[in-house]
């Protein structure tokens, strides 16, 4: 048997053999980044019953069909967790609190981590006896019914003591993977409530408590993720005349929120979107894909300022830093942020195909990047940044998961002179491109680039009426490498971020960052005139319904088209809901779709793509 089987009572090792065992391992070590595949369960035994499990570490829920009678889907999300980690936060929490300057106490770590167990035991028991309960020929469905609400007790009395006072933010992690795995639980027995024999009653109930509990967990992750970010402020606070690492409240914020984005969003993105009124829609299961970038830090260099002033401190006269002067040599975090939403740095495109920069003999001038897009004719490209003046040249990609850039030379000179692909392919200033670099680089594992962001210089130099044009330094956005956001699957329902964009919107639009207060799920303000592009494929022809998931601030007017059909309208009242807006055959070669608001605005949250009648997924 595989490493599962010390987790199975005697009952349940029958109904798990070695081959069966291997297989789930197997499947759940898959890579597929941020897309997550959602599986609904049998309604009786000896049914094809499809397990939901989750591989955490790469944020994906995936489904197993497996043939016959066997345990509960939350049974072997349970048993990966323990297999994988025995203390699956320990590492998140101590870097939250070295990341928010808070001594590790031994004491309340161990009394957050013992009330996951103690929940991981619960499921375990209620598993067993479902085990017990397949095997024999005479169910014993009252002491089933009874361990389902031992769980549910148990989750009922146990998140104030993982949400102890000073302690939540660095328990935020495994308060997210018990809040996951008791709506997966309620779930789950809602999906296979006439399996479990529960009355429609019953089941109204676990309906209103899978709303109620899916609100408040993600309503206090929001509430401790800024808690937390307020943290890190504390410890990190803007410098502004401080010489050098202007930048660091910028990089431990974004390190922060890396953090929680890889370690807690990941367990409750699925549940964001999952709306327990629309169970039908969701009869084969379905995928979310929500790209989530992960940003480097800043790629620049700060030095002492240009220019000083002279004051008098009793006799003796003596030179200080002019304070306007060196306010102009660094970049506060919000400064940052903005310049990151204007060059969308929020959405993902395509891969990157090239970068274009301008550069004279010191420095870059100007950055542009271009995606891939077949025809390379149609590539589309970002907005420059900066002023294009010197040499056009051109770093050809694709770009994978690391980008080299100069250090600051010996002339304490804070420009960009370079970036790269690695030492001898580089494009930049002039002067530096034949000399054998020192470079530092940013990369991050199992990720790939999806935007280079340049951040433009455009206060003062050295006086207030002077301009600093030209690149000052980058950002750059990482999303998982097996990221395929745009191929649909032909099985189940998709639904699809309006963050997987084909290309950049250009006006009458606004980002609302964590819709509804939400961690990590963004939509879009549309207003009148704003219109979004998407390029869905299917790599099999498949009959598609389009949805889209909207709110209406005040009555609207839609329209919806694929690229050469007419276009048609739709009105939109005032509130939300899911509209049907057409029905295609999607395939590889399938053209854009457009969606454009002819009157009032909306707040376009997600677009679900069923496929009709679809086929068994193999």
């Amino acid at each position: 048997m595989s490493s599962i089987d010390k987790y199975l009572s005697a009952a349940a090792k029958v109904l798990v053999d070695d081959k069966f065992a291997n297989f789930i391992e197997k499947s759940v070590s898959a890579q597929s980044g941020l897309v997550a595949n959602f599986f609904n369960g049998s309604e009786k035994p000896g049914d094809q019953l499809p397990f939901i499990f989750a591989n955490f570490l790469s944020g994906a829920i995936a489904a197993v069909p497996v043939y016959g009678s066997a345990l509960s889907a939350v049974s072997l999300l349970i048993f990966k967790l323990v297999i994988d980690n025995p203390d699956p936060a320990e590492q998140q929490k101590k870097l939250i609190a070295d990341m928010i300057g808070q001594a590790m106490q031994k004491d309340a770590m161990e009394e957050a981590m013992n009330v996951y167990k103690g929940m991981v035991a619960h499921i375990q028991d209620k598993a067993d006896a479902e085990a017990v309960i397949l095997k024999g020929d005479q169910p014993d469905w009252i002491t089933m019914r009874m361990k389902i609400e031992n769980v549910f007790s148990h989750f009922l009395f146990s998140s104030s003591i993982i949400l102890k006072e000073n302690y939540e933010v660095v328990n935020l992690p495994i308060y997210a993977q018990f809040s996951a795995l008791h709506l997966t639980f309620i779930y789950d027995v809602i999906q296979r409530a006439s399996y479990f024999g529960i009355s429609d009653l019953l089941k109204i109930h676990y309906c209103n408590t899978f709303k109620k509990y899916k609100k408040l967990y993600l309503d206090n992750i929001f509430r401790i993720y800024n808690k937390g970010q307020e943290e890190v402020m504390k410890k990190f606070p803007e410098k502004p005349l401080a010489k050098y690492n202007y930048h660091s409240t910028f990089n431990k914020y974004q390190e922060y929120r890396n953090t929680i984005m890889l370690d807690v969003y990941q367990y409750m993105h699925i549940f964001a979107i999952l709306n327990i009124d629309r169970l039908a829609l969701f009869d084969n299961g379905f995928n979310y894909v929500n790209p989530r970038p992960i940003f480097s830090k800043m790629i620049a260099k700060t030095v002492p300022p240009l220019k000083t002033k002279v004051v008098k401190q009793g006799a003796t006269p003596v030179k200080v830093v002019n304070p306007e002067a060196m306010v102009s040599f660094r970049m506060p975090l919000d400064t940052i942020l903005k310049k990151l939403d204007e060059q969308k740095g929020s959405f993902y495109f395509q891969e990157i195909w090239r970068v274009w920069v301008t550069a004279n003999e010191e420095r870059i001038n100007s950055l542009q990047c271009q995606y891939y897009k077949s025809p390379l004719s149609a590539a589309p490209f970002t907005d420059i940044i900066g002023e294009t003046n010197g040499v056009l040249q051109d770093l050809l990609g694709p770009l994978t998961n690391q980008l080299i850039f100069n250090i600051r030379d010996e002339d304490d000179d804070d420009r960009m002179k370079f970036i790269g692909l690695y030492s001898d392919k580089r494009v930049g200033a002039t002067k530096y491109l034949d000399k054998t670099p020192t470079f530092d680089k940013v990369t991050f594992k199992n990720h790939k680039i999806s935007q280079v962001i340049g951040i433009d210089r455009t206060s003062f130099r050295t006086k207030p009426t002077e301009t600093d044009p030209g690149i000052y330094g980058l950002v750059v956005a990482f999303v998982p490498e097996s990221l395929e956001p745009n191929f649909l699957d032909p099985t189940k329902l998709n639904i699809m971020s309006p963050m997987c964009l084909d290309q950049p919107i250009e006006k009458n639009f606004a980002l609302q960052k964590n819709y509804n207060n939400v961690l990590g799920i963004d939509a879009l303000l549309l207003k009148t005139n704003g219109e979004v592009v998407f390029d869905y494929k299917c790599k099999k022809p498949t009959l598609f319904i389009i949805y889209i998931d909207v709110v209406a601030p005040v009555d609207a007017t839609i329209s919806f088209w694929k690229l050469g059909e007419k276009a048609v309208n739709y009105d939109i009242v005032k509130g939300g809901e899911l509209r049907q807006v057409s029905n295609q055959t999607i395939q590889e070669n399938t053209q854009k779709f457009h969606l454009k608001v002819i009157k009032g605005q909306i707040i376009l949250k997600s677009i679900y793509l069923a496929p009709v009648k679809p086929p068994k997924a193999n």
